[in-house]
C-alpha cells in the first residue's frame, strides 16, 4: 500500500491520500475553487507524510 500524505491548501482545504489521490483531489479543488490549474509536481511538492501514530509527520 502506498503511504498516505496530506496536502493543505492556503484556503484551509485539506486532502489526505496517496500521491495519485492527492493529485486528482487537489487539481480538482484548485480548478473548481480557485480557478487555477496546478501540475502534478506542484501538488506533490506540498504533500507531507502522515505519521500513522501522531498525525502529520
Amino acid at each position: 500500500m502506498d503511504p498516505l500524505k496530506i496536502v493543505t491548501c492556503d484556503c484551509g482545504f485539506e486532502a489526505i491520500g496517496t500521491d495519485e489521490d492527492l493529485v486528482e483531489i487537489m487539481q480538482a479543488h484548485e480548478l473548481d475553487t480557485h480557478g487555477r490549474e496546478v501540475s502534478r509536481d506542484e501538488v506533490l511538492a506540498l504533500a507531507n507524510p502522515i505519521d500513522p501514530i501522531g498525525g502529520q509527520g
